[in-house]
């Protein structure tokens, strides 16, 4: 797979922040006698909630404590450093048995296809990825701009350079001037800021919109 010149990897390990899960979401009210339980490592409060408000309305959700979800993600990191890409996937994948939201793994996921030439299988990954970007607004530009760094791949200058522009409504990545600058220097057009979300939404891309964490 040929990289741009500007493209560097952004992916950090993320260490487990101090947090205990609060009794506004380990506390549901209760229904019945007794209900369902589904316990997961999660990796943050935030994907507690995500998960939460998607799956588990009538549900009781535990977050278990332990680094099980974490220690599993650096070890598909570490083989993604290795070369050893399949296995990475692999690693991944065992790592959203542990947290299905897992949005540091879905990102390595991404990551690891673009690093194996399969470009449709890593927009692949961000469509099933942007149902779970609720609350943060970092990840969110991160989705724009690995989306752009695929259609660069693909050859869609147009939607790149939408793609990069839109992610400022979320962050103004110190990167995404220079690729800009790329888009432009292979012939691309730089749109007006006021038109990325009428293209985005004409090339498929999901439009995010961060909620308020309740």
């Amino acid at each position: 797979m040929s990289l741009n010149p500007g493209y560097k990897r952004r992916s950090v390990i993320p260490s487990r922040e101090e947090q205990t899960p609060t009794s506004a979401y380990s506390r549901i009210p209760e229904k019945k006698q007794e209900q369902e339980t589904e316990s997961y490592f999660f990796e943050n409060v935030f994907e507690m909630a995500i998960y939460g408000k998607l799956f588990s309305k009538d549900k009781k959700v535990n977050w278990l404590s332990g680094d099980n979800y974490i220690k599993l993600y650096q070890k598909g990191y570490q083989l993604f450093e290795q070369g050893r890409f399949n296995e990475a996937l692999l690693t991944y994948n065992d790592c959203l048995k542990l947290n299905p939201i897992g949005i540091s793994a879905r990102f390595e996921m991404c990551e690891t296809f673009l690093s194996m030439g399969q470009v449709n299988a890593a927009a692949g990954v961000l469509m099933e990825l942007h149902q779970f970007l609720l609350f943060d607004e970092k990840q969110m530009a991160k989705f724009y701009r690995r989306f752009g760094f695929i259609k660069i791949e693909q050859g869609d200058l147009r939607t790149a350079a939408a793609c990069y522009q839109y992610s400022r409504k979320y962050e103004n990545h110190p990167s995404i001037q220079q690729e800009l600058a790329y888009i432009k220097s292979k012939g691309g057009s730089i749109i007006p800021s006021s038109n990325p979300e009428r293209i985005l939404r004409d090339a498929g891309i999901p439009i995010l919109t961060a909620e308020p964490l309740k």
